[in-house]
C-alpha cells in the first residue's frame, strides 16, 4: 500500500472559500449562511477522504481566520468547523461509509446538528433570539446540492481509487 503525499489543495480551497464568504457579494440576508455551509460540506467530505491533509489544527486555524475576517466573536467559526469535522470523523469510522449516498446521509445529519449548535451559540452570544431562517436556508440548500459538492471535491475519485487499491492489494480475495 502506497503512502499518499501531503496535499495543500483542501486547505487552500477552504481558505479561498472563507475569503469568498466574507466578500461583499450583495446577497440577501437569508443567503448569508450558504457559503459557510458549503465550507462545512467540503470539510465533511475531505475529512473522510483525505484525513491526512486536513488535521484538526488546520481546521481550527481556518476558523480563526474566518473569525478575524468576519470581525465576529473569536471561536465561533472554529467551533462550527471542528464540529463538522468531528461528525465526519465519527461517520468515517465505519468502513462501510464510503460513497455518495452514505456520505450524503451523514452530512445531512451533521449539518442539522451543527446548524442547531450555531444557532444556540449565536443566540447565547447575542443574548437575543437569533434568526434561524438564514441558517436553515443555507444548510438546506447545501444539503440538497451535496452531490454536486461531493463531485467537485474529487471524493468520487478517492473512493474509487481506494476500492481499487483494496481489491488489488496482495492479501485481498477477489
Amino acid at each position: 500500500m502506497k503512502a499518499r503525499a501531503f496535499s495543500f489543495t483542501p486547505l487552500l480551497n477552504l481558505l479561498g472559500l472563507i475569503a469568498i464568504a466574507h466578500l461583499p457579494l450583495g446577497l440577501p440576508a437569508d443567503a448569508s449562511f450558504i457559503i459557510p455551509s458549503v465550507i462545512a460540506a467540503f470539510i465533511f467530505i475531505w475529512t473522510q477522504t483525505e484525513t491526512d491533509n486536513l488535521k484538526p489544527w488546520m481546521i481550527f486555524t481556518l476558523g480563526l481566520v474566518a473569525d478575524v475576517v468576519s470581525s465576529g466573536p473569536i471561536g465561533f467559526w472554529p467551533l462550527y468547523y471542528l464540529s463538522v469535522q468531528a461528525a465526519a470523523l465519527w461517520f468515517g469510522r465505519n468502513p462501510t461509509n464510503s460513497g455518495l449516498i452514505l456520505s450524503w446521509i451523514g452530512f445531512i445529519f451533521a449539518i442539522m446538528v451543527v446548524t442547531f449548535l450555531a444557532w444556540v451559540v449565536t443566540t447565547l452570544y447575542t443574548m437575543q433570539n437569533a434568526s434561524f431562517r438564514p441558517m436553515i436556508f443555507g444548510a438546506g440548500l447545501v444539503a440538497i446540492g451535496y452531490p454536486l459538492i461531493y463531485w467537485l471535491s474529487g471524493a468520487h475519485r478517492a473512493t474509487t481509487s481506494s476500492r481499487v487499491d483494496e481489491m488489488t492489494s496482495p492479501g485481498s480475495t477477489l
